[in-house]
């Protein structure tokens, strides 16, 4: 168990207070840790609702992998905000959804990436090609611009991030129980500032040929299977 305190507080105190309320705690057992298992597959759900909620899942990587910045950077530079790929490519050029955005969750022993993308029924049958043509891309072939502009991006999310007591709060705690110490914004931002481009394209291959998840909601009849999604993808 971590206690991670920040903001104006007497270490002392804390200490104390912790020390007396959690001193009968029972102790846990470090030999049990159960192991990931990522399988994929599908779940569909036909309601009728105005939008079709789809998400595309994949395996991801775990927080101590070699991929680990670089799937977070081409996440970010794929389907983060209003200038991603996803964003400018689906929403703005093609109108085919209502919002897109590729992100992921990151722990001890695996990982998952995903795409997530509210449409319309009609609009869905369209979307499905369009999505997989912009994750079949080989990242080689993005921009040294577009890389610069995304670490940029993400940077500035870590340098604010130090600006809210309670996310300094959350993230000590979690490099704490990933990494042992809780690690400076300055290290995260040299990892990042590493990442190149070919970097990206191992990250995008890693996640393109583990099993596929779609899961769906609403007027989905015009959906494909997760079987032909995976065929699209390369």
């Amino acid at each position: 168990m971590v206690f991670s305190v920040s903001g104006n507080f007497e270490e002392d105190k804390i200490i104390k207070l912790v020390e007396e309320k959690f001193q009968n705690l029972p102790l846990g057992d470090d030999d049990y840790i159960p192991k990931s298992s990522y399988v994929g597959g599908e779940y569909r759900q036909e309601k009728n609702l105005e939008q079709v909620k789809l998400l595309l899942g994949f395996e991801g990587v775990d927080i101590h992998s070699d991929l680990y910045y670089a799937t977070r950077v081409y996440s970010t530079l794929l389907g983060s905000g209003m200038s991603s790929r996803l964003f400018q490519e689906i929403r703005e050029k093609r109108g085919l959804v209502y919002s897109i955005y590729s992100s992921g969750d990151f722990f001890s022993d695996s990982g998952i990436f995903y795409v997530y993308a509210g449409t319309g029924h009609k609009e869905v049958k369209e979307l499905i090609p369009v999505l997989c043509d912009q994750l079949n891309i080989n990242a080689n072939t993005f921009t040294e611009e577009e890389l610069t502009k995304t670490k940029a991006k993400f940077k500035v999310g870590i340098l604010k991030g130090e600006e809210s007591i309670s996310t300094r709060c959350r993230s000590n705690a979690s490099s704490y129980l990933m990494h042992n110490k809780v690690r400076s914004p300055d290290e995260f931002i040299s990892k990042i500032d590493s990442v190149q481009l070919e970097d990206l394209e191992k990250a995008r291959k890693k996640i393109l040929d583990s099993n596929l998840t779609l899961s769906s909601i609403g007027p989905i009849e015009n959906l494909e299977t997760a079987e032909l999604v995976k065929r699209r993808l390369s």
